[in-house]
C-alpha cells in the first residue's frame, strides 16, 4: 500500500514540529547520573543548563562547543 504523496507545505510544517519538539527537549549527561551537579544540553544542541537550577540557560554555538568538550578530552 502506498503512502500519500504529501504537499511541501505539510512536509515543511511536519519538519518544524519536529524541530520544535527536539528544541524543548533537555538531556542530562550520562556522567552526572549519579551526581547532583548536572549539566543538561537542549536536543538542538545551542543551549546549556543547570538541571537544579534550569532558568537561565548558557545559548552556545554548537562549534564552540564541541571544541570545548573536544579540549576537555585532550
Amino acid at each position: 500500500m502506498r503512502r500519500p504523496i504529501s504537499s511541501p507545505a505539510k512536509r515543511t510544517a511536519e519538519r518544524r514540529k519536529s524541530m520544535n519538539t527536539v528544541a524543548r527537549t533537555w538531556r542530562k549527561s550520562s556522567r552526572s547520573s549519579t551526581q547532583t551537579n548536572c549539566v543538561e544540553v537542549r536536543g538542538d544542541l545551542t543551549a546549556l543548563r543547570d538541571s537544579k537550577n534550569p532558568e537561565p540557560t548558557l545559548v552556545v554555538d554548537i562549534r564552540q562547543l564541541l571544541a570545548v568538550v573536544k579540549a576537555s578530552h585532550a
